[in-house]
Order: C-alpha cells, then sequence, then structure tokens
C-alpha cells in the first residue's frame, strides 16, 4: 500500500475542490479513485473555514477547545496558533489500561513523553507534535 503524505493529500484534495477528479489519477499518480474520495471526506471533515471566517469577521476567542479526530485537532491547531488563540485538545486514543503502562496513549507535547491516560486527556493543542501522533495510530494498520 503507498503511503501518501499529509500535504499531498491536501493538495490533490485542493485540486479536486477547485475542478474534480477526472485528471487527477493522472496527474499525481493516484491510481485508487478511493483515496481520492476519502482524503476529501477527511478534509471536510476537518475543514477550518468556518472557524476562520467568524475569526476575520471579528469574533473574540479567548480559548478553542478541539475534539475529535486527530487530523482535525491539528487543523484547528494550526489555525489557532497565527491568531494567538489558545486552544485544547483532547487526545482520546484508546486506552487500555488507564494506568500509563502500556504506552499505547503516549503523546509527544513539548518535546516531552506524556501519557493521554494519566497526564491528559487534554493538552496544549500548539504543543502537541500530531504528526507523531498520526504515525502512531497508523502502526497496526495492514
Amino acid at each position: 500500500m503507498t503511503k501518501y503524505s499529509f500535504e499531498f493529500n491536501l493538495k490533490v484534495v485542493n485540486v479536486y475542490l477547485s475542478g474534480g477528479y477526472r485528471f487527477l489519477t493522472e496527474k499525481y499518480h493516484v491510481k485508487d479513485r478511493k483515496k481520492i474520495h476519502h482524503w476529501v471526506n477527511t478534509y471536510k471533515e476537518f475543514d477550518t473555514d468556518m472557524l476562520k471566517q467568524c475569526i476575520d469577521e471579528g469574533a473574540d476567542y479567548d480559548l478553542v477547545i478541539a475534539i475529535g479526530s486527530i487530523i482535525m485537532m491539528k487543523m484547528v491547531s494550526q489555525l489557532t496558533k497565527t491568531y494567538g488563540i489558545k486552544t485544547i485538545v483532547s487526545m482520546n486514543p484508546v486506552m487500555v489500561d488507564g494506568t500509563g503502562m502500556c504506552g499505547g496513549c503516549r503523546v509527544t507535547v513539548d518535546g516531552k513523553i506524556k501519557f493521554a491516560c494519566v497526564d491528559g486527556p487534554d493538552f496544549d493543542g500548539h504543543q502537541v507534535d500530531f504528526d507523531e501522533a498520526m504515525r502512531r495510530q497508523t502502526m497496526y494498520q495492514q
């Protein structure tokens, strides 16, 4: 199974949104149309346009709380960081024992190892290493 970077996925999604996917498989050498549909649906899930629009129109937020998929929380955190808005994310991975012993809920926050089941699950979204968390989520995929 071919792995594509998040940036590549987002690039393909933006091209899709601006004109469809007819030529995408050839242009980007993505043979499976289902991948493009998956990327588009994922994009729609974490679409931060509404939050950005509210901020740009003058909404004054002191705090944003993001709860959902890791990719959605990453995108919200990236957006709010540009505006200097404090952001809390809830890292609710599968927690096996609730004591931090298994390490299944390990997350890097501000360069330090934390365990969501013991130290969290809520963390400063601007300090979470979301890329590492996403890689850890795919460790057991076939």
